[in-house]
């Protein structure tokens, strides 16, 4: 199957605004990316994105 997996607006602007208070508890910016897309259960992709 292919296709890109759509997120809601207001998804999107919730796991941004979450990872943006997480970072500070990690040590760069891809390991925050990995750990809070793993959270959400989302590949990282689409928040680095």
């Amino acid at each position: 199957m292919t296709g890109k997996t759509r997120y809601t607006k207001e998804f999107q602007a919730r796991a941004l605004r979450l990872l943006e208070e997480s970072r500070a508890n990690h040590s760069s910016e891809t390991k925050a990316v990995d750990a809070f897309a793993q959270s959400l259960g989302i590949a990282p992709e689409p928040l680095r994105r």
